[in-house]
């Protein structure tokens, strides 16, 4: 099997195993015409954009995606953090680079 193709099977679990951290940037065009559920301005130049099924998405001059799943709610907290009420899946924090649920 070539190697590319071993990383894109690799890719593909992760993202499934994996709700968070789980897309890479996806070009302005696309993401700019998916209806908007909620928007949060948190920490230095960030802005936090739920795109409800498409999951919670991190704009600070490239789309990143940052979890899968739909937020119910979500608040800049402190300098540098955002908290996501992530519903079932519980209260978790972003601080730009790791999640830390909390309840």
């Amino acid at each position: 099997m070539p190697r590319y193709t071993i990383i894109a099977v690799m890719s593909f679990l992760l993202v499934l195993t994996n709700p968070f951290k789980a897309g890479h940037g996806s070009s302005t065009s696309a993401v700019a015409s998916w209806p908007i559920e909620a928007m949060q301005a948190w920490g230095s130049g960030n802005i936090a954009v739920d795109f409800g099924d498409r999951g919670l998405w991190n704009y600070s001059g490239a789309w990143i995606q940052m979890t899968r799943l739909n937020p119910r709610h979500m608040e800049a907290w402190g300098d540098n953090r955002l908290a996501v009420d992530l519903g079932p899946h519980g209260l978790w924090i972003f601080d730009g680079h790791v999640w830390e649920k909390i309840s």
